[in-house]
């Protein structure tokens, strides 16, 4: 899967260019040795996140309902190494040389039916995504719409609404706050039974939709002189991403690349001061 909803900036936060980037294709050798350089650089004992357990000084959790799905966001807190996920005494997933940067659980009556967690080792990223099967939690194919359909809460009306950046709390969208690798992030999500078909900041119409489409969640970070948006977008068939700069007062769409070299070059900037 291209994006995860909501959180597909998240990738840039870990990515980094080095030797491993083309991992895939390493020869049985060159495997090995990438293995063994992993297995050295992880902590020793890597945590497991119990979702039934909140602890606020091992991980964030939010709760919010994307896309009519109830979900539940799972952040490590900076410093913490976490490579096991369960809920009480259920094992869900364990990680093999990566650690988890963030899980998203989506819920049935409560209780987790599908999650899919983001890695990293050494510099590159992987998507897991694992599925409740009676008993048993087995990892499968991203390809998963079908299932997620079948979690989302019926409504049986609908109302358009401007999702505005300057304002934090709407009838119509919830927003919060997040700290993600030291960069500060306001999210902004439609509330179920709204659909969110403009993003305005400031007066200005950053997006407006075509038709049927939506804006499903937008990722709005300000730090300095750098203001950067990225918004999910889904119509009757697919998901896609659109990015934003404001450059002297105006928007201005930028490519993925680009949003990814600017959110890097912050985090870099934060990193150093």
């Amino acid at each position: 899967m291209k994006i995860w909803a909501l959180f597909f900036t998240l990738n840039v936060l870990w990515l980094c260019k080095c030797r491993y980037e083309d991992e895939p294709n390493l020869n049985h050798s060159e495997r090995s040795a990438w293995n063994s350089e992993l297995h050295d650089t992880l902590p020793f004992s890597r945590i497991c996140i119990d979702l039934s357990i909140p602890d606020e000084e091992v991980y964030q959790s939010i709760y919010y309902v994307y896309d009519d799905v109830p979900t539940k966001l799972i952040v490590p807190e900076i410093n913490v190494y976490a490579g096991r996920l369960s809920n009480g005494q259920e094992a869900i997933w364990t990680a093999e040389n990566e650690t988890i940067h963030y899980a998203k659980v989506l819920l049935r009556n409560g209780q987790p039916e599908l999650v899919f967690v983001k890695t990293q080792g050494l510099g590159i990223s992987h998507e897991h995504c694992i599925n409740k099967n009676g008993n048993r939690w087995v990892e499968c194919s991203p390809k998963y719409h079908e299932r997620v359909n079948a979690l989302k809460i019926l409504v049986r009306q609908r109302k358009n609404i401007a999702m505005d950046l300057d304002r934090n709390y709407d009838e119509g969208y919830i927003s919060f706050h997040l700290v993600l690798m030291g960069l500060p992030f306001n999210s902004y999500v439609p509330k179920v039974g709204h659909d969110a078909t403009k993003v305005v900041h400031n007066g200005d119409n950053i997006w407006v939709a075509s038709s049927g489409e939506k804006c499903t969640s937008a990722l709005f970070s300000s730090k300095g002189s750098s203001t950067l948006l990225g918004i999910d977008i889904t119509n009757s068939s697919s998901t896609y991403s659109k990015f934003f700069e404001k450059i002297g007062g105006s928007w201005n769409e930028i490519t993925e690349e680009e949003f990814y070299t600017k959110t890097s070059e912050i985090n870099s900037h934060v990193d150093s001061s």
